[in-house]
């Protein structure tokens, strides 16, 4: 649980800090289970994005700053701290959006993240990782199970993680060749920003350093159905513009598009499950992460030919 008492300790702390009014006026802008972000309205106008939580999203401060650092185009960081595992991070407000990121913008922004530095210690996504993907999904959901959820879906779901285990050695193959670096993870959702002072990425609670296909074919993906001629086109875009020719080629016996696609989906199994776990433990959500856990699921079989 969020201990708001240190949170307003350490954000008061800060904004002293930086010379500022510590008590100033705080408007929500979204919250959630572990975290929230509000924006803080100072008497002069000024305006800064105040972003908070807990642990496991206690990272991206830390990865907020390698970006920075690197020149990656993203909010000007002022000020951060995780103190008892609560993060606080002060930081440049962007302005309201002003329209979606065009295709272009994307690919450059992209090919200035992926090349981005990824200090020892960054949360990562390796070959390793990514085999035993099945086994971390199938632990969220015996705990659910445990406490009576997901019990409907749970037999088949179960069967089907145990298919992609038993082949995820020999299909995550060249995970971890390049290109190889920071994945963003929401660049199809929330993670552009377009807005008064420019293109911004912003952002990083679930970024990490891994194989960076996933970032790029989750462009354009849709929930719907994969749609693997249009992740090609994307990938060859990316190679046109300065992306290395790696990026096209063929990883265990699958497309880069087509095994890219199946461990996006894996991955977001692994995702809705933890979320309904432990992250965002909301079970009025559970109908709609279960749907999409099995839609997931079911395509991911599809594309790693099971």
């Amino acid at each position: 649980m969020l201990d708001f008492a240190l949170l307003n300790t350490v954000l008061a702390e800060h904004l002293a800090g930086l010379g500022l009014d510590p008590e100033p006026r705080r408007e929500k802008v979204r919250a959630w289970t572990h975290g929230g972000i509000e924006r803080l309205v100072f008497a002069d106008g000024l305006t800064l994005i105040h972003k908070y939580g807990h642990a496991p999203l206690a990272q991206e401060a830390a990865t907020h700053r390698v970006l920075q650092a690197a020149g990656v185009p993203v909010a000007t960081l002022h000020s951060s701290e995780v103190r008892d595992k609560h993060m606080t991070i002060v930081m440049e407000d962007l302005g309201e959006a002003e329209r979606p990121a065009t295709e272009d913008e994307v690919l450059e922004l992209l090919l200035v993240l992926h090349r981005a530095p990824s200090p020892p210690g960054s949360p990562s996504l390796s070959e390793y990782t990514m085999i035993t993907l099945p086994d971390r999904a199938r632990w969220h959901l015996d705990r659910l199970q445990e406490a009576g959820r997901w019990t409907a879906l749970a037999g088949r779901l179960l069967d089907d993680l145990d298919k992609v285990r038993k082949v995820s050695e020999e299909r995550c193959a060249g995970a971890d060749q390049e290109p190889f670096g920071w994945v963003h993870t929401e660049i199809a959702g929330n993670g552009v920003h377009v807005g008064p002072k420019g293109i911004r990425l912003i952002d990083f609670a679930r970024s990490y350093v891994g194989p960076v296909l996933l970032d790029l074919v989750s462009w354009g993906d849709g929930l719907d159905r994969p749609r693997p001629r249009e992740a090609r086109a994307f990938l060859e875009r990316y190679v046109d513009l300065g992306g290395p020719t790696a990026t096209l080629d063929r990883r265990a016996g699958l497309s880069a598009e087509r095994w890219a696609l199946a461990w996006l989906r894996v991955w977001r199994v692994e995702w809705y499950l933890e979320q309904s776990a432990i992250r965002f433990a909301d079970q009025g959500l559970d109908p709609t992460r279960q749907a999409l856990a099995r839609r997931n699921m079911d395509q991911a079989l599809d594309l790693l030919e099971l």
